[in-house]
């Protein structure tokens, strides 16, 4: 009871109000980033999305396909490769955007497909991920063939 008696007397009567919101227009740019060095507009990050879910069929799509030989092979990995690169920049530029400002609903909108498409390539990847460890007899003959390399 006595730390309950001490608390009350500590305690202030009412919570500082919050600050007020700034509109972003009004931020100088220094203090901003810069997302067209990711995508210059939404349009051209909606042709790399609808790229990214072209190649997660690709990738898919190459299941049951590693035993054909080392250039198969190399061929998904360089395939994951791109979709990996293309991933992460379709997800941070929509993340970026979105925090931006976060009352935007049509952005978090394209946030969320994009975190769907993720859940998609995960789905379309699963068969990869436990096959690549057991292709170390075919990543070896990548390098003995004159198969060029992923630079």
């Amino acid at each position: 009871m006595r730390y309950h008696l001490r608390m009350r007397f500590f305690a202030t009567a009412e919570a500082a109000p919050a600050p007020p919101l700034r509109d972003r227009n009004e931020i100088p740019d220094r203090f901003k980033w810069n997302l067209s060095h990711i995508f210059p507009d939404w349009t051209r990050w909606q042709a790399a999305y609808d790229d990214l879910e072209t190649k997660i069929a690709a990738y898919a799509a190459l299941q049951g396909s590693l035993a054909k030989g080392p250039e198969t092979l190399l061929a998904a990995m360089k395939l994951s490769d791109e979709i990996g690169q293309v991933t992460y920049k379709v997800w941070y530029f929509a993340s970026l955007k979105h925090d931006e400002d976060q009352r935007d609903n049509q952005i978090n909108a394209r946030r969320q497909q994009v975190q769907i498409l993720f859940a998609k390539a995960s789905q379309a990847s699963a068969w990869c991920t436990t096959r690549f460890p057991h292709c170390r007899p075919q990543i070896s003959s990548i390098r003995r063939s004159g198969c060029p390399r992923v630079t």
